[in-house]
């Protein structure tokens, strides 16, 4: 699982690079340019749906 390998070797935004520019992509093509902050909601999203969920996994950057 590239989520569990990324968060214990703490490089999951390198593990991940390929699926988190495609899933930038889609975000943008569904919220309107015009709205503040949107790459900023993308990230932030990313972490609590993601790097929350991976709190349980041993890792040292915890």
């Amino acid at each position: 699982d590239k989520v569990k390998e990324g968060i214990k070797n703490d490089n999951i935004f390198d593990v991940l690079a390929e699926e988190l520019q495609e899933g930038r992509e889609h975000f943008h093509s569904r919220v309107a340019p015009e709205l503040d902050e949107r790459d900023h909601l993308f990230d932030r999203a990313v972490v609590d749906v993601m790097i929350k969920q991976a709190g349980k996994i041993e890792s040292s950057i915890w």
